[in-house]
């Protein structure tokens, strides 16, 4: 998931992250073999589609892209962008609040952004992949590394990474921030066209 945000009176585009890209027969042969065992992704629309849908070229109209952390599933393929969009990783963004959002991988970043008057948005990309975990139902699953044999999980430190989800909770649930995730589909399903325009 990508997030374009359109400052109008500095007449600024800003994406946070890229996404996956399309044309993944591109990525380096051992992720593009990984993908296709392990991960199988579908991708019927990147960024650069959903940009062009709403008349903002890629190459001319992006001002700066933001991205999350460096996952391949977040980076997309920023040859595609022009060569004055700015590109910052890390904390570098003035115009939102960037969150350090530990335990991912180190460097991984949130993005709290004032959608309205009364509205917040927490962007919390990959602090939590299933939102049963960023609601307390569920835990973190680990599972046994195919090659290592060792347990292992989708965050680079579990337990840093759990005290940052409990964070994002108590801005849903105490403070009324709507909370989205990256990979979370049904919320993408049902407010596809809501921030669009």
């Amino acid at each position: 998931m990508s997030w374009l945000i359109s400052h109008k009176p500095s007449n600024t585009n800003i994406v946070f992250d890229l996404g996956i890209r399309q044309d993944t027969h591109n990525y380096p042969p051992a992720l593009y073999e990984r993908m296709q065992r392990l991960v199988r992704a579908e991708i019927p629309q990147e960024v650069f589609s959903s940009l062009q849908e709403a008349n903002i070229n890629p190459d001319s109209d992006i001002d700066t892209v933001i991205f999350s952390h460096l996952h391949y599933d977040h980076t997309g393929d920023p040859s595609r962008l022009g060569p004055g969009t700015k590109l910052i990783i890390g904390p570098g963004a003035k115009r939102f609040i960037c969150v350090n959002a530990p335990g991912h991988p180190s460097g991984h970043l949130n993005l709290l952004v004032r959608a309205g008057l009364d509205e917040r948005v927490y962007l919390t990309w990959d602090t939590t992949h299933d939102c049963a975990i960023l609601a307390g139902m569920a835990h973190t699953a680990v599972y046994e590394d195919e090659r290592t044999g060792i347990a292992k999980c989708a965050h680079e430190d579990k337990h840093i990474s759990e005290e940052h989800i409990s964070l994002a909770r108590t801005l849903k649930e105490s403070f009324h921030v709507e909370v989205i995730l990256a990979h979370d589909s049904e919320w993408l399903a049902k407010n596809d066209s809501r921030f669009r325009g």
